[in-house]
């Protein structure tokens, strides 16, 4: 049965997406993307010019995962609890991210030596985090430190969750979004 177009584009992002994190950007050619989503390579450039539009739609379709997660978190009543649940939510890809790392940051570390308009892009991966958190830390009245402690909040979660990658250890990742937990408790 043949795919919808539409279809056919979502399976080629979600591959992609799948195989940027596994491999690499660089690691990945079309031909890989091709042969995960089943399709000729050829008929990659009919959805997209080139492996960076490609590349675009990947970082796109992880900015909606990211809304998505800030959208369930924010149902919380309380700030400090919707900071927990940010924190938390990186347990439940934590097998991926002892083998791979975060999703967001090892594509922002490894497009960042890319052409400026893919880094830029990809930035906003990071950039997200922390105008969410800012927000947050507003709400609770943090006033004027509000983004300082959003920086330190997500700089504190890129920096574990690369070491759980380079450690291989579910444990750290474990201890750590406790302590941060703890930590949004204190603020």
């Amino acid at each position: 049965m043949a795919r919808e177009r539409g279809e056919t584009r979502e399976l080629l992002v979600e591959k992609a997406k799948q195989l940027f994190y596994q491999q690499g950007y660089r690691q990945t050619t079309l031909a890989n993307i091709a042969d995960a989503a089943q399709v000729p390579v050829g008929n990659i450039y009919y959805y997209f010019r080139t492996k960076e539009d490609l590349a675009k739609a990947v970082i796109e379709n992880h900015v909606a995962d990211l809304q998505a997660l800030f959208g369930s978190c924010s149902a919380l009543p309380d700030p400090r609890e919707r900071l927990g649940a940010y924190i938390k939510s990186s347990l439940s890809i934590m097998d991926e991210v002892v083998h791979y790392g975060c999703p967001y940051g090892s594509l922002c570390a490894e497009l960042e030596k890319e052409d400026g308009a893919l880094a830029e892009a990809a930035a906003k991966l990071l950039n997200l985090p922390v105008e969410w958190a800012t927000e947050q830390f507003l709400a609770l009245g943090k006033g004027e430190k509000a983004r300082e402690l959003a920086l330190d909040l997500v700089t504190a979660q890129q920096g574990t969750l690369l070491l759980t990658n380079t450690l291989r250890s579910p444990e750290l990742l474990k201890s750590r979004v406790a302590r941060l937990v703890h930590w949004v408790g204190q603020v």
